[in-house]
């Protein structure tokens, strides 16, 4: 919505260069209003549906139509995602499946995004961590988890796995020391992305 974008301010900046930033007035969201005025086609299209004919290019934010025979998440990665999830559900096992953002977790049998469920800050530094603390509930989630999927890793920083582990070392490796050495606390991570 115009004039009610989210922006993080940095600790060296003022607020006069936040609202000067460039790109700072065009995100996925907007764009896509945009496309449903450039593309009246798209305007019949559900959410989970736009993926399917249009991609949001990271650097620009702008939606444009995807090139013939070319398709994304609810094809190929979401037929090897959900026999997994289901397959370890059945045996009453948990797993976590994740995305990176709120449209890609529309085709996993997830509803959260990384940064929400594993409390990732948005301000992400060589020295992060996550928002999991001690005796919660979760990290008591965690400590049952057989296996998270992680959607469109490549997409996301390097810091932000690097939080999630440091996290996980210290909350796991809290009950289990031999936990403090292994990546991720010891738990199984599938990171998955269209790697094209």
């Amino acid at each position: 919505m115009p004039n009610q974008h989210l922006g993080t301010l940095r600790n060296s900046e003022c607020l006069p260069d936040l609202l000067e930033r460039e790109g700072i007035n065009v995100t996925m969201f907007t764009d896509w209003f945009d496309l449903n005025e450039r593309h009246p086609p798209a305007r019949i299209l559900m959410c989970a549906e736009i993926l399917k004919h249009y991609v949001c290019h990271e650097q620009s934010k702008m939606w444009k139509q995807r090139k013939q025979g070319r398709c994304i998440g609810g094809t190929e990665k979401t037929f090897l995602y959900k026999p997994i999830i289901s397959r370890l559900r059945s045996e009453c096992k948990i797993v976590i499946a994740v995305a990176y953002s709120d449209i890609a977790f529309l085709f996993l049998l997830a509803r959260r995004t990384t940064h929400s469920r594993f409390i990732i800050p948005l301000e992400l530094l060589e020295n992060s961590t996550c928002g999991i603390k001690q005796n919660t509930h979760l990290t008591k989630l965690m400590q049952e988890v057989e296996l998270i999927i992680w959607d469109e890793a490549p997409t996301i920083q390097k810091y932000a796995f690097e939080a999630l582990d440091k996290t996980l070392r210290d909350t796991l490796g809290y009950l289990a020391l031999e936990t403090k050495n292994k990546i991720f606390g010891g738990l199984t991570v599938l990171l998955g992305s269209d790697f094209r």
